[in-house]
C-alpha cells in the first residue's frame, strides 16, 4: 500500500496484493450527498487486507454500499484481469479493459452514469479546478501513450514514462507509480524539488523500484 496524505485526510489511495491484484482510486462526480456507509478509501483498505484474489476484490468493490461515488481501477496478475469499477453509492458498472488497457480519469465512461458528468461543469464553476475540464484529454492522452508501449515491456520503465505525458502529470501530481502484481514490483516517481506546472515540467523526479514477495 502507498500512504497518501492531504488536508483533513490520511488514507490509502493506491495499493497492491503481490501476486494477486492492485487498485487505484480516482475522484468521481458525486451522484448524491455523501452518507455514513463505507468511505471509498476505507473500503479499499479493508479489501487489501481481506481479499486474496482479483475476483474477490472486484466483487467486494462493486457490491458494497458506499458513502459517495468513486472510480476503482483494478489490475490482476493474469491475462484478462483488468477493469474500471464506476461507482455511485449503491450502483456499479464494471467496465473490463478494452483489449490490453483500462484507463480512467475523472468522468464516467459507462452509459448508465453518463448523465452524472454534468456535475463536472458545476464543480468547475464552484472551484475553478482545471482538472475537471481536461478529464477527457487526460484519459485520451494516457490511452494513446499506453498503446505505444510494446507488450514485451517488463521493467516498468516504459510504463511509468507514459504518466509523464501532458495533462496526465499536472500541477497537482506529487507522485507517479506503476504496480505489477504478477511480479510484485512497484516503480515509483516522487517529486524531489520544484512545483509541477500543468505539464509537470518544473519538477525533478526521483525514481525508485521496490520488489515485494509474491506468494
Amino acid at each position: 500500500m502507498v500512504q497518501e496524505a492531504g488536508p483533513g485526510f490520511v488514507g490509502v489511495l493506491s495499493g497492491m496484493v503481490p501476486g494477486a491484484y492492485s487498485v487505484t482510486i480516482n475522484w468521481a462526480p458525486p451522484a448524491d450527498q455523501p452518507d455514513f456507509h463505507w468511505g471509498p478509501s476505507f473500503l479499499w483498505r479493508t479489501v487489501l487486507e481481506t481479499c486474496d484474489t482479483y475476483a474477490e476484490a472486484v466483487e467486494r468493490l462493486a457490491t458494497t454500499c458506499l458513502a459517495t461515488s468513486v472510480f476503482y481501477t483494478v489490475c490482476g496478475a493474469h491475462p484478462g484481469e483488468a477493469c474500471v469499477i464506476e461507482r455511485t453509492r449503491e450502483q456499479a458498472v464494471v467496465r473490463p479493459a478494452a483489449g490490453a488497457r483500462a484507463v480512467q480519469s475523472n468522468h464516467h465512461v459507462a452509459a448508465a452514469f453518463a448523465g452524472l458528468n454534468a456535475q463536472l461543469a458545476r464543480y468547475y464553476e464552484t472551484t475553478g479546478d482545471p482538472l475537471v475540464q481536461n478529464t477527457l484529454e487526460r484519459r485520451a492522452n494516457l490511452d494513446a501513450a499506453l498503446a505505444r508501449v510494446p507488450a514485451s515491456e517488463e521493467s516498468g520503465e516504459l510504463w511509468i514514462a507514459t504518466l509523464a505525458v501532458a495533462e496526465v502529470t499536472n500541477f497537482e501530481t506529487v507522485q507517479r507509480m506503476v504496480f505489477c502484481p504478477a511480479a510484485g514490483t512497484l516503480v515509483l516517481d516522487r517529486v524531489r524539488e520544484g512545483t509541477p506546472d500543468m505539464a509537470g515540467e518544473t519538477c525533478v523526479w526521483g525514481r525508485s523500484t521496490h520488489r515485494f514477495s509474491v506468494a
